[in-house]
């Protein structure tokens, strides 16, 4: 009882002590959200949460504490900060947009290119021996590697041609650069081969690919031409008009799930390989183990890229010729961020 006396006295006839109450929290109010909100969309900002408690205070007096801007901008406004992917400025503006409007008004609507009847889709990309999977199970906790080949193998460039009726011709290829123009011609002049086998020459079939600079020069549209087809090149960044970019997408996706019985028959070549060393070294000996290095990676590509090409399947081109035909309405419409 004295102690609750003692306490009467000293805090002015309150022998409990008084609650400490935290500082008072400020809300953002209407005009902040709408302030907020603007200065994250309509500006394409890529500012940090601590950025927008600094134009907050300059716009309003008001500090406010990062995590209050952060629940406000998620929970309230339904925005969220997200890993973005860089975009060209000329990918959407008004010129590409008209060049997008232009190719489906000449060969759309006139049904000169009809995609799911007369077209070959041709384009090109690259494969290295050290393109797997990203991903791989491990202990939880552990930290988990990916081993890829020490040796910088050649990448393998591979050219195809497609349609609705699946693939109508590949060429694979081993450079140190990248496709040059006579590359190009020499497989024009393979498609068309397997065209006029199905007499399909003069029939008004299209050869599709995009405008890079080694497909632009003037003979190639001449030699074309003269074999019986037309050339359409598609407008400046507009991949998905061409179908065969689904198609080396999920080519390299089954080309980076390396089977496991293809890894186990890749080690025991490496095995064979070193039991046998004692026969194979002799004068110049590094330079026969480069070599067999490199031609048990080259092989270990093109094995990978034909498991790969032959679980695409008929139904796989059908839908990405349709999935490419969605986007004519919106090129007539120019639409933005294609």
């Amino acid at each position: 009882m004295s102690d609750y006396q003692k306490w009467y006295r000293i805090r002015g006839g309150h022998p409990k002590p008084k609650k400490l109450r935290g500082p008072h929290l400020l809300k953002i109010l209407s005009e902040g959200s709408k302030f907020l909100v603007e200065t994250v969309l309509e500006t394409e900002n890529t500012s940090t949460i601590q950025q927008l408690v600094s134009a907050y205070y300059s716009r309003f007096q008001v500090l406010l504490a990062p995590s209050t801007i952060y629940r406000h901008l998620v929970k309230k406004c339904h925005i969220t900060i997200k890993r973005a992917h860089l975009y060209p400025e000329l990918r959407t503006n008004d010129e590409t947009k008209d060049m997008r409007k232009k190719f489906v008004e000449d060969y759309i609507q006139t049904e000169i290119a009809q995609y799911r009847k007369n077209c070959v889709f041709i384009n090109e990309a690259s494969f290295a021996a050290s393109m797997q999977r990203n991903y791989r199970w491990s202990r939880k906790g552990e930290v988990t590697h990916i081993k890829v080949p020490k040796l910088r193998t050649r990448s393998k460039t591979v050219i195809a041609a497609i349609s609705h009726i699946g693939i109508i011709d590949v060429c694979v290829k081993t450079t140190n650069g990248g496709t040059r123009t006579r590359d190009f011609v020499a497989f024009l002049e393979r498609v068309m081969d397997r065209l006029d086998s199905q007499g399909l020459s003069h029939e008004h079939w299209n050869l599709i690919y995009d405008n890079a600079p080694i497909y632009t020069a003037t003979h190639i549209g001449n030699r074309i031409v003269e074999r019986g087809y037309n050339f359409v090149r598609l407008p400046r960044y507009s991949p998905f008009l061409n179908p065969i970019e689904e198609f080396f997408s999920k080519v390299k996706l089954l080309f980076r799930q390396v089977n496991i019985q293809d890894k186990q028959l890749t080690n025991n070549i490496v095995n064979t390989t070193e039991e046998n060393k004692d026969v194979i070294m002799e004068e110049n000996e590094e330079d026969i183990r480069r070599e067999t290095a490199v031609d048990i990676a080259t092989k270990e590509v093109e094995e990978r890229l034909t498991n790969a090409m032959a679980a695409v399947t008929l139904d796989d081109y059908e839908k990405w010729i349709v999935h490419s035909t969605t986007f004519f309405d919106r090129c007539l419409a120019r639409e933005d961020n294609l």
